[in-house]
């Protein structure tokens, strides 16, 4: 199994060069191809806005030529900032012979609820950045890719600098299904990793698993996190970055209905603490 897809959402902002830059690092070992994805805002689709006595207004010219003149803007930054990171990396158009990275801008309507599911159902991977650093947009973002589509996430820190490809890994392991679901579907970026250490915190039991990844081709070590103060997450982190771990995967808990219920425990604590990449699957 390998990286064949990968959907990077853009909103125009300066954070979407990290996470294209990771979507390279990701998109390496299959040859994948990317997908920057813009949300248009239409003037034009924009509702009517009704008054305490229930007679219905609409916007004014003004604002909805602003709201197009912004949105525009939005959209040439983003196509401006993909074209130049396609040509830094040396991605090719879609399209184009095997052997390199391909990559592709389209457009989506903002105001369609669905949109990232849709685009994520055809995608083997999406990367965003991290929901506890980030605007409410690129959470739902998160959310919507990561449970409504199920598909996994390779989420990124808003500051530190995106690690090279083949840097150090580290597997979060606790015998559940959310766990043994990221580290299968982060294989084929395991396969290439500098070094893999299986990190545990809890009744989970390491053994089978590493003889799991032997198996895939993956020598790796364990260890046991005992937290002195019972913050499982905040002593997982401690520890990935002991090791300087470039990429932490962690299977993510909860519903995918209830906010309070999605970031409870260990995720949530490591989704706004987290200081290098995260690869999460539900």
């Amino acid at each position: 199994m390998s990286i064949k897809s990968i959907l990077v959402p853009m909103t125009g902002d300066g954070l979407d060069r990290r996470c294209l830059d990771a979507a390279w690092m990701a998109a390496q070992p299959g040859q994948a191809h990317v997908t920057a994805l813009f949300g248009e805002i239409s003037a034009a689709a924009m509702p009517v806005i009704y008054g305490g006595d229930g007679v219905g207004f609409y916007l004014t010219e003004e604002f909805l030529q602003a709201l197009t003149e912004r949105n525009d803007a939005h959209r040439a930054a983003a196509k401006t900032l993909f074209d130049a990171w396609a040509s830094d990396r040396g991605v090719a158009p879609a399209g184009s012979a095997g052997g390199s990275v391909t990559g592709s801008f389209v457009t989506t309507p903002a105001d369609d609820p669905d949109s990232i599911k849709r685009f994520a159902l055809v995608n083997d991977l999406v990367v965003t950045i991290l929901p506890g650093q980030a605007t409410p947009d690129r959470a739902d973002i998160f959310e919507a890719a990561l449970f409504s589509a199920d598909k996994p996430v390779l989420v990124v820190p808003a500051d530190p600098v995106v690690p090279a490809t083949g840097s150090a890994a580290v597997i979060c392991w606790n015998s559940s299904a959310e766990a043994a679901s990221a580290a299968t579907a982060a294989l084929p970026l395991l396969a290439g990793a500098k070094s893999v250490t299986v990190l545990t915190a809890d009744a989970g039991e390491p053994a089978p698993f590493l003889e799991f990844l032997s198996r895939h081709g993956i020598a790796a070590t364990a260890i046991s996190v005992s937290p002195s103060s019972g913050d499982v997450g905040a002593a997982l982190l401690a520890e990935a970055e002991r090791l300087d771990a470039g990429i932490i995967v962690l299977g993510a808990y909860g519903h995918s209905r209830a906010r309070e219920f999605i970031f409870g425990g260990v995720t949530r604590y490591v989704l706004h603490h987290a200081k290098t990449l995260l690869f999460l699957a539900h």
